[in-house]
């Protein structure tokens, strides 16, 4: 949960912190369980600050279409957005 809020307020305050992102980046947030509210907390922090990455993006999009009955409708919107925004497309 302390990933999901950091990042959260870093995107609300617009301001990167590259091992911060660089770990999002890695295999280790493989092993992170966000809660339902934490994915989408950390997607919508990523979208707003334009963080793209394919394997984080690819990884919350399996874990949000896992367990959808998991998160409210605000979540998945978050989620939604943040994809939309940053241009991702999940394959």
């Amino acid at each position: 949960q302390h990933i999901s809020n950091t990042v959260y307020a870093l995107g609300l305050l617009d301001f990167w912190h590259a091992p911060l992102f660089a770990k999002l980046g890695s295999k280790e947030v493989e092993k992170v369980r966000f809660t339902s509210q934490g994915l989408a907390m950390t997607v919508y922090g990523c979208g707003l600050l334009g963080f793209h990455h394919a394997g984080f993006l690819g990884v919350a999009c399996q874990e949000a279409a896992r367990r959808p009955g998991d998160f409210t409708a605000q979540g998945l919107s978050m989620i939604l957005y943040s994809l939309g925004i940053l241009g991702f497309r999940h394959t």
